[in-house]
């Protein structure tokens, strides 16, 4: 889990990956913003299958910390050699995950993700 013990899940995604014949869930969470004083910060964890990966999103508000996170989530999903080798999904292959992606990184989106 996040950080800080106190650390509240506001929202959460499950992604599915196929393994084999198997279909494994990959759970996304995305921690709600905290104030740091000077900044906020918005932690995301993503539970893949052979390791556990934490980031955060910073920004000059609540609402900024929380876009960045899902940005950066968005990005280090398609960057990753599970989407990649083609074997993550959401609701359908290779339609999207539904987080937005910084404008450097929109040409990676797949399916309904173009559509955001």
């Amino acid at each position: 889990s996040a950080e800080h013990e106190d650390a509240v899940v506001i929202v959460s995604r499950t992604l599915t990956m196929k393994v084999g014949r198997r279909e494994v869930k990959i759970p996304v969470r995305i921690y709600a913003p905290v104030d740091e004083q000077d900044h906020w910060r918005c932690e995301y964890e993503i539970e893949w299958l052979d390791r556990f990966r934490q980031g955060n999103g910073r920004g000059i508000d609540a609402v900024q910390a929380l876009y960045v996170a899902m940005n950066r989530l968005g990005t280090e999903i398609y960057a990753s050699d599970e989407h990649k080798a083609g074997r993550l999904m959401w609701l359908k292959p290779r339609g999207g995950y539904g987080f937005p992606l910084a404008p450097a990184a929109r040409d990676l989106c797949e399916g309904d993700d173009k559509l955001m």
